[in-house]
């Protein structure tokens, strides 16, 4: 597939949108656990140039896709207030634009993988609205908010079972790893032209914001490789602002992971500028140092004492693959230069490691 891809096309809108907390949203997670569904709060599906923004969405394989909207409507508020369901406006104080995101999500799956047929279900989580409050509202309210299809105050995880278990009356079993992956770019494993899904260590590796210091202790064919690329697609994607950079031993190495990258975004079908990413062996990682502070270096094989004295803007984050081949030197300039940013290595022998991934069938 041969896409124009160019960040001046994508909208450089930084998704800094969070759910509104609520204990809610907590239960729903607690079921999805013991259900072994698929969770996501504060998704941001994206699309050739544009984005949506989901704040609770489950896959349930015998129902599909289950959309939550979360409204902090008072009692004394929905009555003498008018609401109305909306097809094409975003989802604000007075309005479930369920309509919109399904047609979005729908647009995606039948634009990159030819799925023409997913089931929706609507929820509407009322944080500030109890069961009881609810009998007492008007039927024009009640029509748009039917009662199965809410989740009020005080509900537990036993009434959400009920609820979510009474939709199963769809004959047809979604398989996740088949909707999933091109669903969610950010976690779309690719190996050998064959497309799955990020596992859980991989997802909440991509999903947290990383401190100043990380170090992943990966084993072999555990996908470290192809996590720190959707890390970056993750961040990219969340911030276009952002300055990434990843730090590799080998000229191969970056060739590969380009190549992966670029799977990634067609098979996606996202707007990205291959050119924002920023890749460097450490010779010209230290090259590129020298050259900004305009100071010629006899050697680029280890670092210049000049280096660790004239500071420089790297990256906001920086992600460093197989730090276990570089020495000690190098890894200490890395997290000098980054001392004010984001930093993550893989495999780095002296760091105490903050995740852990396992050997992944999928790569076998």
């Amino acid at each position: 597939m041969g896409l124009a891809i160019f960040s001046k096309f994508f909208h450089k809108k930084k998704h800094n949108q969070t759910h509104l907390e609520t204990p809610l949203v907590s239960l729903i997670e607690d079921y999805a656990k013991t259900k072994e569904y698929f969770f996501f709060k504060d998704l941001t599906i994206y699309h050739r140039s544009n984005s949506i923004y989901i704040p609770v969405m489950l896959f349930i394989p015998e129902i599909g896709i289950v959309l939550f909207s979360i409204k902090k409507w008072h009692y004394q508020d929905l009555l003498t207030s008018t609401l109305k369901k909306s097809a094409y406006l975003n989802d604000d104080e007075n309005t479930l634009a369920f309509d919109n995101i399904q047609r979005f999500i729908k647009e995606k799956l039948l634009d990159i993988a030819q799925i023409e047929d997913i089931n929706f279900m609507n929820f509407a989580i009322l944080p500030e609205l109890t069961s009881k409050e609810y009998q007492l509202l008007n039927d024009s309210i009640k029509n748009l908010l039917p009662q199965e299809k809410i989740l009020f105050d005080k509900d537990t995880i036993e009434e959400i079972e009920k609820k979510l278990s009474a939709l199963k009356t769809h004959t047809e079993t979604y398989n996740p790893y088949k909707i999933l992956p091109y669903l969610c770019s950010e976690y779309m494993i690719i190996h050998h032209q064959n497309i799955s899904f990020a596992n859980k260590d991989q997802r909440k590796f991509i999903d947290t914001s990383l401190k100043q210091v990380e170090n992943i202790s990966a084993q072999r064919l555990s996908g470290k490789s192809h996590t720190v690329l959707l890390k970056a697609l993750k961040e990219k994607l969340h911030n276009p602002e952002l300055k990434i950079a990843i730090v590799v031993p080998t000229k191969l190495h970056i060739y590969l992971l380009k190549q992966l990258l670029l799977q990634l975004i067609e098979k996606s079908c996202i707007m990205l500028d291959m050119d924002e990413f920023l890749f460097f062996t450490q010779p010209e990682l230290l090259k590129f140092h020298a050259h900004k502070i305009n100071k010629e270096i006899v050697s680029y094989t280890k670092v210049d004492p000049i280096l660790f004295k004239k500071d420089i803007f790297l990256a906001d984050l920086v992600l460093c693959d197989d730090a276990h081949v570089f020495n000690d030197e190098f890894i200490a300039y890395l997290q000098h230069i980054q001392k004010k940013h984001s930093l993550c290595f893989i495999n780095a022998k002296e760091i105490p490691p903050t995740y852990i991934f396992e050997k992944n069938i999928f790569f076998e």
